[in-house]
Parts: structure tokens; sequence; C-alpha cells
């Protein structure tokens, strides 16, 4: 029986292969690397009865990340952050930019660029600043 393998799914495939350490199709035989780390809010602690939203200061989860291509700012994919503020992408070869808030406006960002090397793991660790405090 013959399966057709999705783009979806060769992208899960390579992030679960790399995961439990390569094989014959591992993102370095693909082109690909990976990018992981975790999102953290920087602001005030909240006082216990403040829920739903961002987390006043710690992990971020469900954080929308997106990763653009350097060359032409181009969406290259977008990953929203776990439980625990953490994320993983398979990206092919290529050098990527992530903006992330800093400071008050929403139209201030921090700009993080970093290469993507085949069958490398880079780990980023962002942060989502308001400057509220």
């Amino acid at each position: 029986m013959r399966r057709l393998v999705t783009g979806a799914s060769l992208l899960a495939l390579l992030t679960l292969v790399a995961a439990c350490g390569g094989g014959a199709t591992t993102p370095t035989a693909q082109g690909m690397g990976i990018v992981q780390g975790t999102v953290w809010f920087v602001g005030a602690p909240c006082p216990p009865e403040v829920s739903g939203g961002p987390p006043c200061d710690g992990p971020y989860p469900d954080y929308e990340l997106r990763i653009l291509r350097d060359s032409d700012e181009s969406l290259a994919a977008l990953h929203v952050t776990d439980e625990n503020g953490q994320y993983t992408a398979v990206l092919p070869s290529g050098r990527y930019l992530i903006r992330t808030q800093a400071g008050i406006a929403a139209d201030t960002f921090e700009e993080t660029r970093f290469t993507v090397i085949p069958g490398d793991t880079l780990t980023l660790q962002l942060t989502v600043d308001t400057g509220i405090r």
C-alpha cells in the first residue's frame, strides 16, 4: 500500500527523525536544519487574579512566531509556542529573521537574525518585552 506524503507530514517526519537521532532521511540529507527555543515574556509580576492573555513574566505560551526570509522578509514559517513557550522549526538552509515586540508601541520590534545550516540545531531564546513594569 502506498501513502501520499504531504508537505506538512514530511515536515513532521523530518522533525521526528531529527529528534530521534537520524537515519537515512535526516534533515542533513534534505538540506534542512532546526531552530528551537523558548519565547519569554518580560513584564511585571501578575497578581493572582489575572488570567488569560500573555503571561506577566516567564515563558510565553501560544505566542505566534513568524519566521521570515532575511532576503525579502517573506513568510518562511509560522509556529505557535506550546504551553511552555517552546517552539521547534525545521527549515531549509538559509538566513532568517524573527521579530518580537520590544517596547510599549505595537510596531516596535527586536529583530533576531540567524542562519540555518543543514543538519545543525540552533537554539534561540527570544524575548517579548513591552517595557511595562
